[in-house]
């Protein structure tokens, strides 16, 4: 049996064409996402009442320019050495606490010059594959420095309270960073940060 062939009138088939290209271009347009750049110093678009971007870079820059002018480290007969331990995340918000740490480190080394040296304790492990590399003789360079020892850590505790009642929601986070003396323990500079903000409807109140 012959299954008789279906002629389209030339119109139908224009209109099925510009029907198939429109498809495409919406699919191609719901599959891209449009972006601009922003101020980073400026509140989240998202409005949220968590920790976003505005509050890190003011905390960085606030703790740096305390840490900077702080006695123990202006005093210091030699540069201190510094070395950045994790910060404690205990609040609601998931956050990279390291872009803390980082900005005042970069901060620190921009705005104190030489008066500071830090090390990079988490890359330790690159630092004894070199080293045994050089002692074996696999690669040029001589081992005539003993890994630095620090005089004092930096880290912090990140710690929050958080309220709603279903349609309004308020956190508070309070960020604390501290100088610890690496021989004695003692905390010997220490600074604290907070903020509140309260969202209700679409609408945030710092």
């Amino acid at each position: 049996m012959r299954i008789p062939k279906l002629h389209l009138p030339a119109s139908s088939l224009h209109f099925a064409g510009i029907a198939a290209a429109v498809m495409a271009w919406s699919l191609l347009a719901l599959g891209c996402t449009r972006s601009v750049y922003v101020n980073p110093d400026e509140p989240d678009v998202l409005r949220g009442t968590g920790i976003d971007s505005q509050d890190v870079r003011t905390v960085a820059q606030e703790m740096s320019r305390s840490l900077v002018g702080a006695r123990v480290l202006a005093d210091a007969p030699e540069r201190p050495v510094v070395a950045l331990l994790p910060v404690k995340n205990e609040t609601r918000d998931r956050i990279d606490t390291n872009l803390l740490t980082l900005q005042m480190r970069d901060l620190l080394i921009q705005h104190a010059g030489d008066r500071i040296i830090f090390v990079a304790r988490d890359r330790l492990g690159d630092v004894y594959a070199e080293r045994e590399a050089k002692l074996a003789g696999e690669v040029s360079g001589t081992v005539d420095r003993m890994i630095s020892g620090a005089d004092f850590f930096l880290t912090g505790t990140l710690k929050s309270i958080h309220t709603t009642d279903g349609r309004t929601s308020a956190d508070y986070v309070y960020y604390s960073f501290e100088l610890i003396d690496a021989v004695s323990t003692e905390v010997v500079w220490a600074m604290g940060y907070d903020v509140k903000k309260v969202g209700r409807r679409g609408v945030l109140y710092r």
